[in-house]
């Protein structure tokens, strides 16, 4: 987080360590030489001039002296007599909290400098930022306590383990229900005096306004999960599209009894101003009233969706069902908790048009009245004219400061917000600093339940020193909150425990430091700010500047690991407050080794394995959902199907494409899904086809780029862009055009031999991106691809890096199978071009060019492999541009061989997919009359040669469908080719 003026402190770095090693941090002499370096610092002070062009210490201020408390220097001065008070701003405070403690940063015995100031000798001293003027955020109306033994958690549910099968879905129940995580991320695009800016620099292909956005994201998802209510102080979703409905709004209709209410504050989005705030109904045990909100989506896609309330202790557990493209799922929040701004309910996908909504329901078993206000889907653009270069940013809301989501979201588009919530000071920078504190403070409830252990807040950053500094951190400021020490101290040690124990599968290492925490002066989490209503800190999740800390913040997997550890550090600490009765449960991690497979009697069986448990992971499941899907985007309630491994599933429609996953739960929550499966059946058969996804791979080098005008280009650590493990989406699309049917599961699940590729006529395996770290084929993989081969298997296998893998830098073995069985030859690790052309006289010729992605609609592929046929194999696609060279071989012999040297799945259009698809199953299996492409010729046959068999007066073009029951080749189906059917006909 602090960043400039480092090094002219690092020449006291290895004094420092001298002086703390010979004497002992609380050594009288340590303290004493302790003194004669900050006066060095406070001399320095007095020389820097703020952007105001004063000092940043006041001439004449004086050290009073210095003394340990535990690791803690805390450092007393005194300011000269002035005429009028003495007031610093925000970043002021940072600063000189910055210089006073920069020099003990490398010190790994130093746990930070507490400054504690007084304005002429007679006053007394207080901590630093008690001289950051605050305004007042408006008080809230007092309200009395709810009777006794109401004060439970939302709406009579319980945190207590056990499988439940929903009809619609539900948030998880956990460890965290119940309780209100206020979160953000630091910095962001600020309006300065003439332009917008960041207000950190480019460093190691990261940027911490970005990284921290980044992190928060990983963060919610995890929270969410665990059970809590989440209010996040920057947008989360990376969606840009934004609509907002309020509860005046023609797309907003209702059933049941409700009241106008001209009450305040409310939200308003300026687009229908009928002069009603609200809407109110009063709850019931049994629904009578809802306000449906319905936006028209312009693209299929993921939103956040949020809630805008005003809440109050006459407020209720509120219902509220999102239904999007995969069904339905509730969320209930308790408005006598947390109200007036922007609470998310969760990220959904939804279709384009329509056809979703999501629905307030005044269902409640905890009295009160129910609210309907506003409703909002994704983010959008910055709204806020920057007051010195008079212009909008131009950037999304979530890149933006947290102080114009809070201006736009509390004065903007709301009536009777504090302006101080987002304004107070002169500088944007400054506000920016404790405005996520001061809208916690506005949205947090006390009236109904002042439990410390329901309410707490986490602010990521990321630090900076001297570029050899490396670990976690959290927090502690000058006026902390009653218990900040400890959730600093418990959070960054569970994110500094689980990341050394999960190192071996990083690129680096996990730092250890000596201690943990730092104090400083840090606005964000001071009680000026949030009141101590709640206990804050901000966590330094590592040094961007060290190019180390760098590369490991980079990898989305590493910042998934710190988000759920993130989310465990304030279970144990709330888990440990007085009179918490929040369990210390951690949710588990996803299952393992997923398969559907297809038993032909009408039956889909899924089976997994046991997520890993225990240090860096969480607790054991105790039960599992399986989640149904007709797109693989939007899920179902799931089904709660106990503490088993396997389940069938007998009512999977026939013809149809069914996607699954499956999620571990326990007391703690629920795990992260596991990947998409997809299966598609015929009544009375097995499955043709065995998707197999191999692509695993996860890291810091398949980040997309995103390039700034005037900063220069950042990778960002986006899942979803790196492998968002749902590739199978793509392949089922284009199989199930060609008619195919398939089972699917991951990779381990062949190598374990639970899923026997013998069973299955033909293969496709996905490999995307896959490479030397994760293997593209493993040789026991390359032992059972070349054993269901020689057998007369056919497969289709398809990445970038294949070739890369097995040729360029593999064993003998891995180049044996590369060139005997895959019969390619590797030439190129980069074709330099993302399209494609069909070679003529191939399976392929005639289709039209086609591209595949650059990172636009899934993920960048980047390195795809210039290849070249061998052993019998011919070229059947070529790269148009760039380098060119093969881009595919075909190989006809004793099997039927597709290999590709790019991803299938990253094929930019539907049609284009389905294209390439259908001529690999029409060459997998073209023989005669064998319509449905499964192999034989049987009943399933019978219908397609009846509609084709109208010749000789009817002739077909090259390519219709019906060209495969033309046995006889004169482009026409007669009785010339029914004894041709006769004899092809298997039954079977």
């Amino acid at each position: 987080m602090n960043h400039t003026r480092r090094s002219r402190w690092n020449v006291l770095v290895g004094v420092i360590v001298g002086l703390l090693t010979s004497h002992g941090l609380a050594a009288p002499t340590a303290a004493s030489d302790a003194t004669t370096i900050v006066r060095e610092s406070v001399a320095t002070a007095a020389q820097t001039l703020t952007e105001s062009g004063d000092p940043l210490l006041p001439a004449g201020t004086t050290v009073d002296g210095t003394r340990w408390d535990g690791n803690v220097l805390v450092v007393e001065l005194t300011i000269p007599a002035r005429q009028s008070p003495w007031a610093i701003t925000p970043t002021q405070m940072e600063s000189i909290g910055e210089a006073l403690g920069t020099p003990w940063r490398d010190v790994p015995e130093a746990g930070g400098v507490r400054v504690l100031v007084r304005v002429a000798p007679e006053t007394s001293y207080r901590p630093l930022d008690e001289f950051v003027p605050h305004e007042a955020v408006m008080p809230e109306p007092p309200a009395p306590q709810a009777p006794a033994g109401t004060q439970g958690l939302r709406d009579g549910r319980t945190a207590a383990a056990g499988p439940r099968t929903p009809a619609v879905g539900q948030q998880p129940i956990g460890a965290l229900t119940g309780v209100t995580v206020f979160a953000t991320g630091g910095h962001g695009w600020t309006a300065g005096s003439s332009a917008w800016a960041l207000q950190r620099p480019l460093l190691n292909a990261m940027i911490e306004d970005y990284g921290n956005l980044d992190q928060l994201n990983y963060f919610v998802e995890y929270l969410y999960n665990a059970g809590a209510t989440v209010v996040p102080f920057r947008p989360v979703g990376y969606q840009n599209t934004e609509i907002v409905l309020d509860q005046d709004d023609p797309e907003v209709t209702y059933t049941g009894a409700w009241t106008n209410s001209a009450g305040t504050p409310y939200y308003e989005n300026n687009r229908t101003v009928s002069g009603v705030g609200y809407r109110v109904a009063t709850a019931a045990a049994t629904e009578s009233a809802t306000a449906r909100y319905t936006p028209n989506i312009p693209s299929a896609d993921f939103y956040p969706v949020y809630t805008w309330v005003l809440s109050g202790t006459n407020r209720t557990t509120q219902k509220y069902r999102i239904v999007h493209s995969g069904g339905t799922t509730e969320v209930i929040v308790d408005h006598r908790l947390v109200g007036k701004g922007w609470v998310w309910l969760g990220n959904y996908h939804f279709a384009a048009g329509t056809g979703g909504y999501v629905q307030i329901s005044n269902e409640s078993s905890a009295g009160g009245v129910v609210i309907a206000d506003a409703i909002r889907f994704g983010n959008g653009i910055g709204d806020v004219v920057g007051a010195g270069p008079g212009t909008v940013s131009g950037y999304p809301r979530d890149e933006e400061c947290q102080r114009y989501w809070a201006e736009s979201e509390t004065h903007n588009h709301a009536v009777g917000m504090s302006t101080s919530i987002y304004d107070c000071c002169t500088l944007d920078s400054d506000d920016n600093v404790g405005t996520g504190a001061r809208w916690g403070r506005e949205m947090n409830e006390t009236g109904f339940n002042n439990d410390r252990w329901r309410r707490v807040y986490l602010e990521f950053h990321t630090n900076a020193s001297s570029g050899s500094s490396r670990g976690t951190l959290g927090l502690i400021t000058g006026s902390p909150t009653t218990n900040q020490a400890a959730l600093a101290q418990t959070v960054a040690e569970e994110i500094e425990n689980d990341m050394v124990a999960l190192s071996s599968g990083f690129d680096y290492p996990w730092a250890v430091l000596a201690s943990n925490t730092l104090t400083g002066s840090y606005g964000a989490i001071s009680t000026t700010n949030n009141g101590n209503e709640f206990d804050a800190t901000i966590i330094e999740v590592a040094f961007h500047d060290n190019t180390q800390d760098a590369a490991l913040m980079l990898d989305p997997k590493v910042r998934d690991a710190v988000a759920r550890s993130s989310m465990q550090g304030p279970i144990k600490f709330l888990h440990g407050l007085s009179g918490s009765t929040l369990p210390l449960a951690f949710p588990p991690t996803a299952p393992q080794q997923v398969q559907a497979v297809q038993d032909g009697l009408g039956g889909v069986t899924v089976s997994w394995i046991a997520p890993l448990s225990g240090e860096a992971y969480g607790d054991p499941a105790a039960g599992y959902r399986v989640y149904r899907s007709l797109d693989g985007y939007g899920f179902d309630g799931g089904l709660g199907v106990g503490n088993v491994l396997t389940t069938t599933l007998s009512d999977v429609p026939v013809d149809t494409t069914t996607y699954l996953r499956v999620a571990a739960y326990n007391a703690g929550g629920e795990s992260r899904p596991s990947e998409v499966l997809a299966v598609r059946r015929r009544a009375g058969e097995r499955a043709t086809f065995l998707v197999v996804n191999g692509f695993d791979r996860v890291g810091r080098t398949q980040d997309p780029y995103q390039t700034l005008a005037g900063v220069g280009t950042q990778r960002r650590p986006l899942i979803r862009h790196v492998n968002s493990s749902d590739y199978v989406i793509q392949q089922a699309e284009a199989l199930a055009a060609a008619g195919a049917t398939f089972d699917s599961c991951a990779n381990e699940a062949v190598i374990a031999t639970t899923v026997p590729l013998a069973n299955y006529r033909a293969v496709t395996w996905i490999l995307g991106e896959e490479s030397t770290q994760n293997e593209t084929f493993s040789n026991t993989e390359q032992a059972l691809a070349t054993s269901y081969l020689n057998g007369g298997g056919k497969l289709f296998v398809s990445g970038a890096e294949i070739g890369w893998d097995l040729d360029a830098q593999g064993s003998t073995s891995d180049r044996s199978f590369y060139n005997n069985v895959l019969k390619a030859d590797y030439v190129a690790d980069d074709a330099g071009t993302y399209t494609v052309s069909a070679v003529g006289g191939s399976i392929f010729a005639g289709l039209a060019s086609f591209a595949f992605d650059n990172g636009t609609l899934f993920y960048d592929t980047d390195y795809p492999d210039v290849i070249s046929p061998l052993g019998g194999a011919t070229s059947a696609l070529s790269y148009v541009g760039g380098t060119g060279g093969t881009a595919g071989v075909v190989f006809d012999g004793a099997y039927r061989l597709v290999n590709f040297g790019f991803p299938f799945e990253t094929i930019t259009t539907a049609a284009g997919r389905a294209a390439v698809m259908d001529r690999i199953v029409g060459f997998f299996f073209h023989g005669p009359f064998d319509a449905d492409r499964d192999g034989d010729v049987d009943l399933n046959d019978l219908p397609s040669f009846g509609d084709c068999l109208h010749g000789p007066g009817v002739v077909y073009s090259p390519g219709d469908p019906c060209l495969v029951h033309d046995a006889d080749a004169d482009l026409d189906v007669d009785l010339a080719d029914v004894a041709g059917f006769q004899a092809a006909f298997t039954g079977n």
